[in-house]
């Protein structure tokens, strides 16, 4: 079963060079945060917290994100199902 990629990213401060760089297609960011989930899920309750998630699925860009995050997470999760 394919497993879902969480993630938000925090982007650099916009400048000349940081804009310059977007326009031929490369992103900058500060941080990235993610979680590999077992299905997507449109929004999440805890307690008195609401997160709201978008797939994303159909961007190359994230797709290609989402892939390297899984495959340094130390929580990875091989085909055979077990923890590598």
């Amino acid at each position: 079963m394919d497993k879902w990629n969480c993630f938000a990213s925090a982007s650099l401060p916009t400048t000349n060079a940081t804009v310059e760089e977007q326009l031929k297609g490369i992103l900058h960011w500060s941080s990235v945060s993610f979680a590999i989930k077992e299905k997507f899920e449109k929004q999440i309750v805890k307690e008195n917290a609401t997160i709201n998630l978008v797939d994303v699925s159909v961007n190359e860009i994230f797709n290609k994100l989402s892939i390297e995050l899984k495959s340094q997470s130390k929580y990875a999760v091989s085909e055979s199902g077990k923890n590598q």
